[in-house]
């Protein structure tokens, strides 16, 4: 398994060089990207030739960089920008040594801080009626409480996230098919 992610990684590596190609186009899909490579890189990265080790590297990096420079804020300034901004903050924070992590894991921390206030409602539910998204919004947030503890009232709110989820889930733990599933 481990050679086949190595071989699959260099293939995307060589079809996918930074910001040419379908693969740039959304910066929600490059956070989405970082934050799965940074599960490679922590499974297999001790394993991985010098050369591969040292391009992947480079390649999460730009992908930080990419992030910081593409966050959704003007355009869908809600679950996409939640995604990125937790996975700006995560690479600034697992990966401290890059130029301009302090700042990344910064600004990606302040975003994820303040989308706690403007996507979920006071009761605990995700603002758009979908429990998909609210699923989603309630990753995003524990990963990144997870990476660096956020302040009280807003641990508070996540856990109203949570007992919301347990609600949905109800005696039978299925989740309800609603909204943009």
């Amino acid at each position: 398994y481990r050679d086949e992610i190595f071989g699959q990684l260099e293939n995307w590596l060589d079809q996918n060089p930074f910001l040419k190609g379908m693969n740039w186009a959304s910066s929600l899909e490059v956070a989405f990207r970082s934050l799965s490579w940074v599960w490679v890189y922590h499974w297999t990265g001790h394993a991985m030739e010098r050369g591969l080790r040292r391009r992947f590297l480079e390649e999460l990096y730009r992908h930080a960089v990419y992030l910081e420079h593409n966050l959704s804020i003007h355009f869908s300034p809600n679950t996409h920008l939640l995604g990125e901004a937790a996975a700006l903050h995560a690479l600034g924070t697992l990966f401290p040594a890059w130029p301009g992590s302090h700042r990344r894991r910064r600004l990606g921390r302040e975003i994820v801080l303040a989308q706690m206030d403007s996507q979920v409602l006071p009761d605990g539910f995700h603002f758009e009626p979908s429990v998909y998204y609210h699923v989603y919004a309630l990753d995003m947030f524990v990963l990144h409480h997870l990476l660096e503890p956020a302040p009280g009232p807003w641990l508070a709110r996540l856990r109203r996230m949570a007992e919301c989820l347990d609600v949905l889930m109800g005696p039978a733990r299925l989740l309800p098919q609603t909204g943009d599933d």
